[in-house]
Formats: structure tokens, sequence, C-alpha cells
């Protein structure tokens, strides 16, 4: 019902609402069995709910759940399934932002669809591996794992999985500031999705195409995408995508500096989250929303959609969004002169994202936090955190690494000139 889209995603909503405490009580009793059919239950379960138990459970709540069904698949040497629930254990450790544990679990995912044969299901964990090293700041091993994966789209046929693969490549070098590359990618997954008729790959091309036009600083171009993407998720009913390409066109039109009209589209997108309980939606938007009233100098009205924020991130185990959510907090304080609460909010961030191994947060964060300190005169420091900034973007590439590092050379000329305090 929910997979059929529309008025139903409510309905199925709704039903699977009255139908969850009656599942959870079976799925307690039936993993205190040991019979073939309980083992059974146990391990189809998550598959045939998946959708709903993404939109209605934490991470953190799905997680025993997958392990349970793991456990199940294991006893009754169900090796297919037991390398679906592996490969889902690590999408759910993505989502609590711990891509180290989630690539344990999709590297022994990937061992059992090598061992069985399965090229597609292969092509898919270097996929998902590729994004899990681009989450913790490695674009260059990301590119590895994509390009693997693409040679196997391309040696099957699989066309699907051939226009996932230089998507996904486009958001990797992207990463490395290198936005026209990424086009190139974008345009190629986008003429496939149009040649299959698939239509939500087609929402996704255009949706990567409008933040490849967006780093290039062209985001009159970047809202044609996001408008395209919109009217696909609207075609589909894809409720959770439509609130995506909302959101996106609130962060095109901030970039214009129509702040009041980006607020209008991040009100919308915040809407549908609530209305499909996307926790993670909600997050966004009120993080976007905080963003917006900042840039009209309302700081103080910024700062209470970050704490709405955090405190979400915080509900639903979301450790890289805590980190943008403590940024963001950082950013409100350092404009109502509250230094002291600014340097906090960095230093958790910091924590955070060194804590799940992000080496691309942890040089945003060493950045924000350094910026902080040669604000308050104290340079040594400030050189201390931007030098790991720099170093991070060097070593991949990136194209803003030099700009960076004449900023942290300013910062060493001003702590060399800077009186020493006996």
């Amino acid at each position: 019902m929910y997979l059929q889209g529309g008025d139903q995603i409510t309905e199925a909503l709704r039903r699977f609402d009255v139908a969850w405490p009656h599942l959870q009580a079976a799925w307690e009793w039936l993993k205190t069995q040991c019979d073939e059919v309980a083992l059974r239950w146990l391990s189809d379960f998550p598959d045939v709910i998946a959708y709903l138990l993404d939109l209605r459970l934490t991470p953190f709540r799905r997680i025993p759940i997958l392990k349970t069904a793991l456990s199940a698949a294991r006893r009754l040497s169900d090796s297919n399934a037991e390398g679906g629930h592996l490969g889902n254990l690590g999408l759910a450790y993505a989502d609590l932002g711990d891509a180290t544990h989630a690539i344990g679990f999709y590297e022994r995912a990937l061992a059992i669809a090598r061992e069985l044969g399965d090229r597609r299901i292969e092509g898919n964990w270097l996929g998902n591996l590729g994004l899990a090293y681009a989450a913790l700041g490695d674009a260059v091993r990301a590119i590895g794992y994509h390009e693997q994966a693409l040679a196997i789209a391309r040696e099957i046929s699989d066309r699907r999985g051939e226009g996932n693969a230089l998507g996904n490549l486009g958001i990797a070098y992207a990463m490395l500031g290198d936005a026209r590359r990424a086009i190139g990618f974008h345009e190629q997954a986008l003429v496939i999705a149009r040649e299959i008729g698939g239509r939500s790959l087609e929402g996704t091309a255009l949706g990567n195409l409008g933040h490849a036009y967006a780093a290039l600083g062209d985001a009159r171009r970047a809202i044609g995408f996001y408008e395209q993407a919109l009217v696909i998720a609207h075609e589909l009913s894809d409720r959770r995508e439509e609130g995506t390409a909302l959101n996106n066109l609130g962060i095109a039109y901030a970039t214009l500096g129509d702040t009041r009209r980006a607020i209008i589209y991040y009100e919308q997108a915040l809407a549908i989250a609530r209305e499909i309980s996307d926790r993670r939606g909600e997050g966004n938007a009120l993080g976007n929303l905080g963003i917006a009233h900042r840039n009209l100098g309302d700081a103080a009205r910024a700062i209470e959609f970050h704490e709405q924020w955090l405190e979400i991130t915080r509900e639903i185990g979301d450790r890289r969004g805590q980190g943008n959510a403590l940024v963001n907090l950082g950013n409100a304080y350092t404009d109502l002169g509250d230094a002291v609460r600014a340097i906090g909010c960095y230093e958790q961030m910091l924590a955070i994202v060194r804590e799940i191994g992000d080496q691309n947060g942890e040089a945003i964060g060493a950045c924000d936090l350094g910026l902080a300190y040669e604000r308050q005169g104290d340079y040594t420091r400030a050189v201390e955190l931007m030098q790991i900034t720099v170093n991070f973007e060097r070593s991949i590439g990136h194209a803003e690494a030099e700009k960076d590092a004449c900023k942290l050379e300013e910062v060493k000329r001003k702590a060399q000139n800077a009186p020493i305090i006996r």
C-alpha cells in the first residue's frame, strides 16, 4: 500500500501504527523460539515492511530487529538472506552517521555476494562501500569502489546499476571540489534514467545536477533542476523526495538572497516530514529554517530551530547530523557575540566527527573552531586547527586547498605579530 503512493501513504502509515504493537509482540515472542517457522518469520520480517520500518523506527530501534534476522538467517543456512541483513545493518549504521561500522557490515555482505556469484548484489555493496568512505571524507577511495561498481554494472548490462554508479561518482568528484567533472557523470546518469524510464533515478540525477551547478555558483540553473526533480516526486507521490526537493529549492533561493522565499520552501518541507514521520527530514528542514533566520539577522530565533534539530539528531542517534546542528548553533552564538558558547558547540562537533572517523567533518569543524579562536586572539590555537583543514584538503586535492592555505598564512602572520603576554 505504501509503495502505491499518493493517499495510500498516509493510510499505509495509519494501518502500520495500529498493527505495530502486535507485530512487535510477535517478534518478541518468536525470537525466543527455535523452530524453522519462527526463524523464517524473523528473517523475513525486516524485508517485508522495510520502507515503513525506516520511517517509523530510528536506526537504533531497527538494528536489534536486523541483528535478530541475521541470526535467524544464519541458523537457516540462508546465505542470500544473511548477506541482505548484513548490508541493511550497514545502512542502519550509516544512518547513525557511523560509517566505520557500516563499512564492516558492507564488507561482509560483499564477501557473501562474491561467494554466491551474484554480480548485481556485489555491485550494490561496492556502491555502498563507496558512499561510506565518502561519508568519512575519503572521496578518492570512494571513487575506487564506485568505479568497480560501474564496471560490474556494464559487464552485466545493468543499466540502473550503471546510472547509480555514475551518480555516485559525480557526488564523489563534487566532494573533491570538481563540480564540472561531477556534472559530466550526472548527465550520463540522467541519460540512462530517461532511456530506461526510471523516473526515480531521473529525479535523483536532476537533484544531483542541481547540487553541482549550485557548487559552481549558478543557483538559477540549479533551481531549474530542482524544480524538475520536484515534478517527478509529485508524479511518483514520493513524499520524502518531495521534501528533499523543497529543501533544495529553499537553499538555492537563499543563495540568491531571497531568504523569505526560501523559508516558504523549508516550511513546506517541514510539514511533509512531520506528515510522514520522517524525523531526519524534519531535522533537516528545521536546520535550514535556523540558517535562514540567522541570515535575516535573527540569531535568537535561529538558535531555537537549531536546538530542535539537535534534539531530533540525538533522538534518532544521527551523530553526523548532531555535528551539523552543533556547528550551526555555534555560528548563531557567534552572531550573538557569545564566543564561549560558540566555541563549546564547535568543540562538541569536532569531538563527534573524530569519534565517527569523519575526516571531512573534522576539516570543517577544525576550520570553524580555528576561526573562533582567531576572533578571540588565540592565534596559536587557531593555526593548529586550521592546519588540520589545509592538510586534509591537500591530501584529497580539494579545489579550495590553496585558498584556505592563504587564510592559514594570514593567521600565522597575526600569530607572529601578536604581543607576548606574560
